[in-house]
C-alpha cells in the first residue's frame, strides 16, 4: 500500500510540475519582455516529464531510466538557475556544461556497467545540489540589491533553492545506508525526504519567482509612469508628490528649498527652422545636461513643452545661484547637435509666505518670465513677498 502512495505523490508531484509549466509558457507568449521565464516553463515541464517517468520506470528502458531522466532532473535545475540570472549574463556557461558533462559521464557509466540505483540517483542528487547551492547564493546576492517588492521574492528563492540543496546533500549521505533499492518507488528513507520536498519546492520557487515577476513589472511600470519618454528626467505627475513631500517638511524644520524654473529660449524657433525631430533631440541633451550639473539626489523634471524643474534641498542660496548661473553657462558653451541654445531660469526660495507648493512654483514662474523678457540667457531670484 505504501508503494502505491509513494507512486501516487511522485505522480502528483508531476502532475503540479506540468500545471505550473503550461502557464509559465502561456505568460511567456503573453509577456515575452518578462527575463527567464521560459527558462523556467522549460524546467517544470522537464521536472514534470522526469517525475512521470519516474513512475513508470519499469516500463522504460535501462538507459532511458537510468541515464535521460536523470538528466531531466539535472537540465530543469540548470534552467531555473539560468532564468534567475541577470540579463546581460543570461547565457549558458562553463559551469552549467561542466556539470551536464561530468554528471552526463558519470551516469552513462553506470548504466553501461550496470550499476544499480543508488550510485545513479547519488549522481543526479549530487549534481543537482551543486546547482541548488550556486541558485541559492546567486539569489540571495540579487536580493541585497533588489527592491522591497523583489527583495521578498528573492529571499523566499533562496530559501527554497538553499532547502533543495541541504535535502539533496542529506539524501546523498543517506544513499549509501539505504540498502539495495529495486525501484525508487520503495518506501525507503530516501524517499521520505526527498517527495515532501520536492512538492514544497515545486509550489513555494514558482510562488516566489511569479511573485517577483510580478514586482519587478509593476515597478517597471511605476518607473515608466514617473518619467518623461523623451528626456528620462521626471514628468510633472512624478514631481509633485517628492515637491510637496520637501516642502512640508522644510516648513516643518526651517530647512532651506529653492525651486528653479528654467525654459529654453527661442525653443518655437529651432523647431520651426530645424524640425521637431531635431528639436526634441534638442531636448533630450538640455536634459542631460541639467542632471549634470546638479547632485545626484536633486530632482529634475520636465514641467512642460521646453520647461524643467530643478529642485534644490538643503542648500543655502548662495550656492543655488552659483549652480544656476553654471549651469546657465554651460548651457550656452554646447552644442546641441550642432544648435546653439541660451536658457532663462528663474529661482525661488521658500518663504514663510508660501502656504503651498503652488506659491512656490508660481514664484519661480513670475521669475523665469522676468529673466526672458530681460532678453534672456540670464537668472533671475524671485523676492519674498
Amino acid at each position: 500500500m505504501l508503494v502505491v502512495d509513494i507512486a501516487t505523490l511522485y505522480f502528483s508531484s508531476s502532475v503540479v510540475a506540468g500545471f505550473l509549466g503550461i502557464p509559465f509558457l502561456v505568460f511567456t507568449l503573453l509577456h515575452k519582455g518578462t527575463p527567464g521565464i521560459v527558462s523556467w516553463a522549460v524546467a517544470y515541464l522537464l521536472l514534470s516529464a522526469g517525475l512521470l517517468a519516474t513512475v513508470y520506470g519499469a516500463f522504460l528502458s535501462r538507459f532511458v531510466q537510468g541515464f535521460v531522466v536523470n538528466m531531466m532532473f539535472i537540465s530543469a535545475m540548470i534552467g531555473f538557475d539560468f532564468g534567475l540570472r541577470d540579463e546581460p549574463k543570461r547565457r549558458i556557461d562553463l559551469f552549467d556544461v561542466a556539470i551536464l558533462v561530468v554528471a552526463g559521464a558519470v551516469l552513462l557509466w553506470f548504466v553501461l556497467i550496470g550499476s544499480g540505483i543508488p550510485r545513479r540517483l547519488a549522481t543526479m542528487l549530487s549534481a543537482v545540489a551543486v546547482v541548488s547551492v550556486r541558485t541559492a547564493v546567486r539569489v540571495t546576492r540579487s536580493a541585497l540589491r533588489s527592491t522591497a517588492g523583489e527583495q521578498t521574492a528573492h529571499v523566499a528563492l533562496s530559501f527554497f533553492f538553499g532547502l533543495v540543496a541541504v535535502t539533496l546533500v542529506s539524501a546523498v549521505l543517506v544513499t549509501p545506508f539505504a540498502g539495495p533499492i529495486r525501484t525508487i518507488l520503495e518506501p525507503t528513507v530516501l524517499n521520505a525526504l526527498l517527495v515532501p520536498i520536492v512538492m514544497l519546492f515545486l509550489i513555494g520557487s514558482g510562488m516566489s519567482y511569479l511573485w517577483g515577476c510580478y514586482m519587478r513589472a509593476y515597478g517597471e511600470l511605476e518607473r515608466t509612469a514617473s518619467i518623461d519618454p523623451l528626456t528620462g528626467v521626471r514628468n510633472r505627475r512624478s514631481l509633485m508628490p517628492e515637491l510637496e513631500r520637501l516642502f512640508a517638511r522644510a516648513k516643518r524644520e526651517s530647512r532651506p528649498l529653492a525651486v528653479v524654473m528654467l525654459d529654453a529660449d527661442s525653443f518655437k524657433a529651432i523647431n520651426d527652422t530645424h524640425g521637431h525631430q531635431k528639436g526634441d533631440t534638442v531636448l533630450e541633451r538640455l536634459a542631460r545636461r541639467i542632471s549634470e550639473a546638479v547632485r545626484e539626489y536633486d530632482l529634475v523634471a520636465r514641467y512642460g513643452g521646453e520647461e524643467f524643474v530643478i529642485v534644490l534641498a538643503d542648500m543655502e542660496a548662495d550656492r543655488v545661484v552659483a549652480l544656476t548661473e553654471r549651469l546657465r553657462s554651460a548651457v550656452r558653451a554646447t552644442r546641441f547637435d550642432g544648435i546653439g541654445l541660451t536658457v532663462s531660469l528663474g529661482i525661488a526660495f521658500i518663504g514663510d509666505d508660501d502656504q503651498s507648493t503652488d506659491d512656490l512654483l508660481r514664484r519661480a514662474d513670475d521669475a523665469m518670465y522676468r529673466a526672458k523678457r530681460s532678453g534672456g540667457d540670464r537668472v533671475a531670484v524671485a523676492g519674498n513677498r
